[in-house]
Parts: structure tokens; sequence; C-alpha cells
């Protein structure tokens, strides 16, 4: 049996283990749905009693590595819950959604980027070439 949540000295609630966050974090996507909320990474951390930088530390790996796996799978799904959005959901949302895939934690899109390239060619012809041969 898992270990229940608890406080930190800082009152902010520590994991002992992946599945005991898993619970929790299924919970929240669970909740969000029965109301109709749109999860979000600040919702999560709330929800999850800690700080963003603590979620983003979990999901970048810089802290408890253990709990990266489940951090990125609570990213995945709210990156899901975007696309639906896109593909089928409130046109007033789109800028929030396409402003949420262009994050790194999220899909990390970015708008398309055009280079133009000029080339130049510089031939040196033989012995036995001259330009007039070539017009």
């Amino acid at each position: 049996m898992a270990a229940k949540t608890k406080a930190s000295a800082g009152g902010k609630a520590t994991y002992e283990t992946a599945e005991e966050l898993q619970k929790k974090i299924d919970k929240y996507f669970a909740d969000g749905e029965k109301r109709g909320d749109v999860p979000s990474e600040s919702g999560l951390a709330l929800y999850l009693g800690v700080t963003l930088n603590t979620l983003r530390r979990w999901h970048d790996g810089e802290r408890r590595v253990e709990l990266q796996d489940v951090v990125e799978e609570a990213y995945a799904r709210m990156t899901d819950v975007y696309m639906q959005l896109l593909l089928t959901g409130n046109k007033n949302m789109t800028p929030f959604v396409i402003f949420m895939l262009k994050q790194p934690r999220f899909a990390g899109y970015q708008d398309k980027v055009e280079a133009k390239q000029d080339i130049s060619v510089d031939v040196k012809m033989g012995k036995n070439v001259e330009a007039s041969d070539f017009a």
C-alpha cells in the first residue's frame, strides 16, 4: 500500500512514490473533466500542492527522477486535451491552445521559419574552354 501524502516543513505536499503521485494526477484530470475545466500546468501544480518550479523540475528530471515519467505523462495528457480543443473546441480557445502547444514542456511546436538563401557559383574554365562556349 502506498504511503499517504505528507506535508513538508514548508506545508507543501510530498509524494513518496510515483504510484501515489499518479493517483493524485488521475484525480486531477477526472475532477477537471467532470467540471468541464481545461487542465493546465499551474492548475496541476496547485492541485498537487507543489510549486510550479517543483513540478517543472520533476518533469525535467532535475529533482525526484523517479517521478519524471509520471509527470511527463501528465503533460502529455494536457497536450492531448489542447490538441482536441484545437480540432473540435471553441474558436475562442484557439490562441490559448496554440500558445500552450508552443511551450517546450508541451508539444514544443514552432512557427515556420523561412530562410532566404542566395547562392552564387564561380566557375573556373580550363585551358581550352572560353566563356563564349556557353553563350
